[in-house]
């Protein structure tokens, strides 16, 4: 969530499936961006709320199709190691499935530093 020009101080995210509450964890990158993540339990849609400053933001909920576990494959080399400055390469691959969004974050092991590419 980018909230950087928004002027807020607080970002609050909430996710649901049938109106059960799923645990979402939040974590800052920088003033104004947060990462938000959870695991969904089922395949389904996931309903995610975002309020800033106490205010839900108009457009939301915002769906999200949790795929079953079996529907995305990630294979390559560049999943276990990579080196700094050299290209990284692997494939996801949707098995019978939709288009979607992919998000790739490198995390830098030695100071636990998270980068979305």
């Amino acid at each position: 969530v980018d909230f950087a020009s928004s002027g807020a101080s607080e970002v609050r995210v909430s996710v649901s499936r049938d109106r059960e509450s799923i645990p979402v964890t939040e974590k800052k990158l920088k003033e104004g961006l947060i990462v938000c993540t959870f695991t969904p339990r089922l395949p389904g849609i996931h309903c995610v709320d975002v309020s800033i400053d106490g205010v839900l933001l108009s457009e939301c909920p915002y769906e999200v199709m949790a795929l079953a576990a079996g529907a995305v494959k990630a294979t390559g080399d560049a999943l276990q190691r990579a080196q700094r400055g050299r290209t990284a390469v692997f494939e996801v691959s949707l098995n019978d499935s939709n288009r979607g969004e992919l998000d790739v974050f490198v995390t830098d092991v030695a100071t636990n530093d998270e980068r979305l590419i």
